[in-house]
């Protein structure tokens, strides 16, 4: 199920953090603070890695990243790994 930006506002913090994932490997982690994180989850050679984007909702123009800006690099960074493949 895709990440939408009204999905992603509904996401309340829980005792413990949790993570809701999107298609292509996209991760909203959700923090008992009410913080939350992008992170990307891709795998190199069977080993699982994972690459944090930065803090949801932006709270600057660059350090953070929105629901499109995240899902763009996801693509991209899954297109690259196919054609060195």
């Amino acid at each position: 199920m895709p990440l939408t930006d009204t999905a992603i506002r509904a996401l309340k913090p829980e005792v413990r953090r949790y993570s809701r994932t999107d298609e292509r490997g996209l991760v909203i982690e959700v923090f008992p603070t009410g913080g939350m994180l992008w992170h990307y989850r891709y795998r190199v050679n069977g080993k699982p890695e994972r690459v944090t984007l930065g803090r949801y909702p932006a709270r600057c123009a660059r350090p953070g990243w929105s629901v499109t800006g995240a899902r763009r690099w996801s693509r991209r960074a899954s297109h690259r790994r196919r054609r060195s493949a």
